[in-house]
């Protein structure tokens, strides 16, 4: 058997010295945004704000309703939802008042966090389709802007890591209307959903959710 030779040697030995100061990296797991907005069939949500409750009904073909209920509890309006994947979509909007017709979009409108990076920017174009007299069509366009991931306080207790959205509604067409040009800002938490919101005439936060059964409020 020949001898090792000498540089052989001298050549392992520098491996080894290098092994150890090598960082090992893990890869990031891919994370699950569909837990931002969990939507289970009974899940209830208080605020303070004009929106004092908020129950979730689940239906088939993963078809969600949203219910909004004032002090009295008085339902104030509906909202429609659909998830495909992990992404939460708006199909619609139903105010209980005669003032401010149904609308509808098609295609339906991304609700939910895609990513944590403050500044990621999501364009997304339908036709908002209203239940007036005339039963008007408009374009529109919708602005999702990731603006933050931090903590935010809330009656319910302190939420780490929260997602904060700012969604910008616009109209591509002249209208007097004032129903849909706005903008909003929806603080997302993981397995919780919304907790907080700064809406054009209105602004709450979180009292207490249940969710999947497990109660989240301040002891």
């Amino acid at each position: 058997m020949p001898p090792v030779r000498p540089f052989l040697i001298g050549f392992a030995v520098i491996l080894l010295i290098l092994s150890g100061c090598i960082k090992k990296v893990e890869r990031q797991t891919e994370m699950n945004y569909g837990d931002f907005f969990p939507l289970n069939d009974g899940d209830r949500y208080f605020f303070t704000g004009h929106f004092k409750r908020v129950t979730v009904t689940s239906h088939e073909n993963n078809l969600f309703t949203l219910t909004y209920f004032d002090t009295a509890g008085t339902i104030i309006k509906w909202q429609d939802f659909s998830r495909i994947g992990d992404i939460v979509y708006q199909k619609s909007a139903v105010a209980n008042s005669g003032n401010i017709p149904a609308r509808y979009f098609q295609p339906p409108l991304p609700f939910l966090p895609w990513s944590r990076i403050a500044g990621d920017t999501l364009l997304a174009s339908a036709i908002e389709m209203r239940l007036d007299s005339v039963y008007s069509h408009r374009p529109i366009i919708v602005e999702c802007e990731i603006m933050a991931v931090e903590d935010v306080e809330t009656p319910a207790g302190v939420f780490a890591d929260c997602i904060k959205i700012k969604r910008l509604y616009r109209t591509l067409i002249n209208t007097a209307s004032a129903n849909f040009d706005q903008e909003s800002y929806w603080w997302f938490a993981a397995h919780v959903g919304p907790v907080k919101y700064v809406l054009p005439n209105d602004s709450g936060a979180l009292i207490r959710a249940v969710i999947d059964d497990v109660d989240y409020r301040s002891q």
